[in-house]
């Protein structure tokens, strides 16, 4: 009974309606010791965290997403248990 896989949800609707508002990691709090980098897609950073936990750390932050653009995000997830990094892609979308 070792620590469950995670699960990386790539879509995030942030238009407030509570559904799919923040990105969303199953099981991440399984890994206390985590590290998510996000970038958009010239390459800066956006949003770097250590113990991402969906409720109190998430991305993006309350009152971000005016900010942000409806495109694709990026994203580095070092789960800090000695496996490598995940590599990914978030998309965004307001409407």
């Amino acid at each position: 009974n070792g620590p469950c896989k995670v699960k990386i949800y790539n879509g995030v609707t942030a238009n407030g309606d509570g559904a799919n508002d923040v990105f969303t990691i199953d099981n991440i709090s399984e890994f206390p010791n985590n590290h998510i980098s996000i970038y958009n897609r010239w390459g800066q950073l956006l949003y770097d965290e250590k113990g991402y936990d969906n409720i109190t750390k998430f991305w993006p932050r309350k009152g971000e997403p005016a900010q942000l653009n409806s495109t694709t995000y990026f994203y580095v997830l070092n789960l800090g248990d000695g496996s490598g990094a995940i590599k990914g892609w978030i998309e965004l979308l307001k409407d």
